[in-house]
């Protein structure tokens, strides 16, 4: 044998025959330690990316929220200022036709019975003007027919 019966073992020795370091002396197997590696260098980056995501995507998903919430509480406010808007208005004109007729309500000539000729307003007054009461029988302390 040429080399005088020593086996050369290629991760044993260095290119000139020198001993190498000790990790490299036994011999590691490629696919273990390519796996092990992306793993310990991907899994971390993964998770990072995760929390940085959720992380920002919360914060914007809460400010948008938070906008939306005044926007919509704003326009609620306005819907139901809008939605009163008219019975004010109602409420005004019978005020002002009661200042200046006060009999007007006092004798409205209606029966017991709501007629249908009769407007909305005057209609609605009149019916709840023959509503039974707790104490009286009848409010407005009119009998019953």
């Amino acid at each position: 044998m040429p080399g005088g019966g020593r086996v050369r073992r290629p991760g044993a020795q260095g290119r000139r025959g020198a001993p190498m370091n000790v990790v490299f002396t036994r011999k590691l197997r490629l696919r273990p330690t390519i796996l092990t590696l992306f793993v310990l260098l991907t899994v971390p980056v993964f998770f990072t990316i995760v929390a940085v995501t959720y992380l920002s995507n919360d914060s914007l998903a809460r400010s948008h929220a938070n906008d939306l919430v005044t926007r919509f509480r704003a326009d609620a406010i306005s819907n139901i200022q809008d939605m009163f808007d008219p019975i004010k208005s109602l409420v005004r004109s019978a005020a002002a036709i009661g200042n200046e007729q006060p009999d007007f309500y006092a004798s409205n000539g209606l029966s017991n019975t709501c007629s249908a000729s009769w407007s909305i307003a005057t209609r609605s007054s009149a019916c709840m003007s023959e509503r039974p009461t707790a104490r009286s029988g009848r409010r407005g302390g009119s009998t019953p027919m």
